[in-house]
């Protein structure tokens, strides 16, 4: 195993112990809502007939998801989600409340069932060029559409799951929860992404691989 793929290795097992970490690393996070919020463990600040503000207990799988796809490349990054969902399912207790197929029944599921699409779609919406970053406007346009898709489908799946009514659920336990994970998420992935940039104009690709060039030809 030469030094690439061992490093790959790595990132990969870096990522999916961050992803189990985010999961049960429990925070008090803010929320605002023009709607009585349905949120686990729900502090108020501020309570009025139109407006609502406080904290609730979450965590922050989601932040580290996306930072799993800024630093790594879609392959990796896929791989990372398929074994930390493969792993979970087979009777590992990494996700929230548990592990196993009987988690198919948990109504959460619908938020760990998201999380492949939304990253395959922030994947086709970031091909890299070979010699060109993507634009921070694509960056904002595929968190934005993929934080939109997980949040939709696993609030569906909630809904459904206790028989509420979607649209209410979503204004109630959606929307809520993006007050702070929209804003948060951006920033870490336009930070990456910044940091990327210095990297790219500090070491273009080209030169990087006239360097790589010059190593094998000693070597041979």
């Amino acid at each position: 195993m030469n030094v690439r793929h061992l490093v790959k290795l790595e990132l990969m097992a870096l990522f999916l112990s961050l992803l189990i970490l985010g999961t049960f690393l429990q925070l008090r996070l803010p929320f605002i809502s023009f709607v009585l919020p349905q949120l686990p463990d729900t502090w108020l600040w501020i309570e009025s007939p139109w407006f609502y503000a406080g904290t609730y207990t979450g965590n922050l799988q989601l932040p580290i998801f996306f930072l799993c796809l800024a630093l790594l490349n879609g392959g990796l990054s896929s791989l990372v989600l398929i074994t930390y969902l493969g792993i979970g399912l087979g009777a590992v207790p990494i996700f929230f409340y548990g592990g196993g197929l009987a988690y198919l029944q948990q109504p959460t599921f619908g938020y760990l069932l998201a999380l492949l699409p939304a990253a395959w779609l922030w994947i086709l919406n970031l091909r890299r060029h070979p010699r060109r970053l993507p634009s921070p406007q694509k960056y904002l346009f595929a968190t934005t559409v993929s934080l939109l898709i997980i949040h939709l489908f696993g609030g569906l799946y909630l809904a459904m799951y206790y028989a509420l009514i979607p649209f209410e659920f979503m204004l109630r336990f959606v929307m809520p929860q993006l007050v702070w994970q929209w804003p948060a998420t951006l920033f870490v992935v336009l930070l990456v992404a910044q940091l990327q940039q210095v990297w790219y104009t500090k070491f273009p690709p080209n030169q990087r691989h006239r360097r790589r060039t010059r190593r094998k030809q000693y070597a041979g």
